[in-house]
């Protein structure tokens, strides 16, 4: 139950560098919502419910979060045991683009506000990155922001120079 975890944002803060009711993503995309600090292995801890998880959690130590919105959230929780950021509409996908480093057609919508892609990853749409020596080639430019719906990672998705549509790139020197 909530009651379990302290939920003072100057807590949340301090522990894990979001508040109770902040939807955050993880370095791997995993997108979660925090609950609040409780003791883990003795150690205070910022637990988070993630989206395709049963409730909350901690992070691995170390792993950096970074917040791209926030919801209220209600006692006990959505009635499916979803997390609550899946009843947030926090992302706001409005760009259509061609998705698929080696084509196939395939188009989805992005969100491109400048303010969410420099959450989610630092850069703005329709930046060029430099990619230093990525099997993708040098240059790639910075599409928008798009929730995975296989697996609802949420990643900045780019299109390398001389690819058919944006991807998420996994071996980006520029980070």
């Amino acid at each position: 139950s909530m009651d379990s975890f302290d939920v003072r944002p100057e807590i949340c803060q301090a522990v894990g560098g979001a508040k109770h009711g902040d939807i955050v993503i993880s370095e791997r995309g995993i997108v979660a919502t925090v609950i609040g600090v409780k003791l883990d292995k003795a150690k205070r801890q910022l637990w988070c419910h993630a989206e395709h998880g049963q409730g909350a959690g901690v992070f691995d130590d170390g792993e950096e979060l970074r917040v791209v919105g926030h919801v209220a959230l209600r006692q006990g929780g959505l009635p499916n045991g979803e997390a609550p950021s899946k009843g947030a509409e926090w992302l706001k996908p409005t760009f259509q683009y061609a998705v698929g480093l080696s084509g196939g057609g395939k188009f989805a919508k992005f969100d491109i506000r400048d303010d969410m892609c420099m959450k989610v990853d630092g850069f703005k749409h329709g930046q060029v990155v430099q990619n230093g020596q990525s099997v993708h080639g040098k240059k790639m430019l910075v599409i928008g922001v798009r929730q995975d719906p296989e697996n609802d990672r949420v990643h900045l998705w780019l299109r390398p120079e001389g690819s058919a549509g944006a991807g998420v790139i996994t071996d980006r020197q520029d980070r």
